[in-house]
């Protein structure tokens, strides 16, 4: 840029500063508005996953309860503490087919259980069912609902006792070594 045009442009400025400034002061202000509706909307996304959270548990705790229910009034749970399955939950589990693909995919249920915090057989209780009732593999899922449709049994008490089953192979597994990792 030459001198005579760097000297127009510092005239022109200098000529029309009012408007300049105000041109200025506006873009200063909406940029200031953008950046805070900005700020209150990541608030609001927060808030909403927060929301979004408490619901699923919810949900997964509502689920879990009223599956409990149908396991013991169908006689394929006991309602020991912990519930356990009985013998005609463990035939119900074989028509699912889910002891097979356990002892086929042991390391990928480990994995996924070993992901949540596990203390004791509770909390491993917990865990389990989470993994089941949140379990996408379409091989296991095509095969719960399957068993599922032919016994007439609800898809998400079957998971339940999936979990059932699962906690019950793992824990000999799992929780001495969580006593362990603990108490050191």
């Amino acid at each position: 840029m030459s001198p005579e045009e760097s000297q127009k442009i510092v005239n022109f400025i200098l000529d029309n500063w009012v408007w300049f400034l105000g041109f200025i002061g506006a873009a200063i202000g909406c940029i200031y508005t953008v950046a805070m509706h900005k700020f209150k909307l990541d608030r609001v996304c927060k808030d909403v996953e927060e929301i979004n959270k408490r619901i699923d548990s919810s949900l997964t705790s509502i689920i879990d309860m009223l599956s409990g229910n149908v396991l013991i009034k169908n006689k394929t749970a006991k309602s020991n503490s912990p519930v356990t399955y009985t013998d005609k939950g463990l035939k119900l589990l074989g028509d699912s087919q889910f002891p097979t693909f356990f002892e086929t995919k042991k390391g990928f249920f480990i994995d996924l259980i070993t992901q949540k915090e596990i203390e004791d057989e509770s909390s491993l209780d917990k865990a389990c069912w989470e993994v089941m009732f949140n379990l996408e593999d379409e091989e296991i899922v095509d095969a719960l609902r399957a068993a599922s449709y032919k016994n007439g049994f609800p898809e998400p008490a079957l998971r339940k006792l999936c979990a059932i089953y699962m906690r019950e192979e793992l824990k000999e597994d799992l929780l001495p070594q969580i006593s362990q990792s603990l108490s050191n």
